[in-house]
């Protein structure tokens, strides 16, 4: 008796022989064995590590911030982010966005604290989405604590270094 070594699968008549679908057997299994391995999605400690520097990168934020130091504060944006102040227009330019953190004459910034409720990383670019606290001075008069919700779409750069590619916030009511 002679046993016929071809398969003809019903899709498209094409015939193939049995060491054929052993090997796609044995492709597709090492492709998934790959993709659960993480060859197909950065691993779970990479995602940490990336939300812990995305954290840093808004507390480096914070501390330029009470510092008056507009320039590090417009550093950490892409080199074509985009601020979007509640109210006004979208600021997209590096000069514009230096612009706006400059503290006036008279006004300080005593304290600043992004609370991220939630960082979610997908490669190279991520969006963090919370709360945060603002106090100051004008003029010597104290004012805040005021608090709002912001979200920020980051993206890493060549560099590793993430930045904010998009900015915007929202003041809560004012008690």
């Amino acid at each position: 008796m002679h046993l016929d070594k071809t398969l003809t699968p019903p899709c498209n008549g094409t015939r193939f022989t049995d060491e054929d679908a052993i090997l796609n057997s044995i492709n597709s299994i090492v492709v998934a064995v790959s993709c659960f391995l993480g060859a197909c999605a950065p691993l779970p400690e990479t995602r940490a590590d990336d939300a812990e520097a995305i954290r840093a990168a808004s507390a480096r934020f914070s501390q330029a911030f009470v510092d008056g130091d507009a320039q590090t504060m417009a550093e950490t944006y892409t080199e074509d982010g985009v601020l979007m102040p509640p109210g006004r227009e979208a600021i997209d330019d590096p000069e514009s966005i230096l612009a706006y953190w400059t503290l006036r004459p008279g006004r300080k910034i005593t304290a600043h604290a992004s609370i991220p409720i939630e960082i979610v990383v997908d490669g190279d670019h991520a969006f963090d989405r919370g709360h945060y606290e603002i106090a100051g001075e004008t003029n010597g008069n104290p004012w805040g604590p005021r608090r709002g919700t912001y979200l920020i779409v980051w993206e890493r750069g060549d560099d590793g270094r993430w930045r904010m590619a998009v900015d915007m916030w929202t003041e809560l009511t004012r008690e």
